[in-house]
């Protein structure tokens, strides 16, 4: 039996921030791909419960959105929130 609270997907957001791939390449490569793996499994259940996805991306001023996007994995679906932050920190 599961002690973890039910959650309602209609007021449940997985929030996806800082997978830009500058940002992964930080930590040891297996640490890497084990929260790439973690992570796709978060999202995959959320998605499976009918929760909704939110990515959040660094828009760089200096260069248009696109090279500064999500990153390599895990990626946008057509239903999941993208969320424009227009600083690297948010501190």
């Amino acid at each position: 039996m599961s002690t973890a609270p039910a959650l309602d997907p209609a007021r449940t957001v997985l929030l996806v921030t800082d997978y830009q791939p500058a940002i992964l390449t930080l930590l040891p490569e297996s640490d890497g791909e084990a929260l790439l793996g973690r992570m796709e499994k978060a999202i995959a259940d959320v998605r499976a419960a009918g929760g909704t996805v939110a990515y959040v991306r660094v828009a760089d001023r200096c260069r248009s959105e696109a090279p500064a996007a999500v990153g390599v994995a895990p990626r946008p679906a057509g239903q999941d929130v993208l969320v424009r932050k227009s600083r690297k920190s948010t501190g």
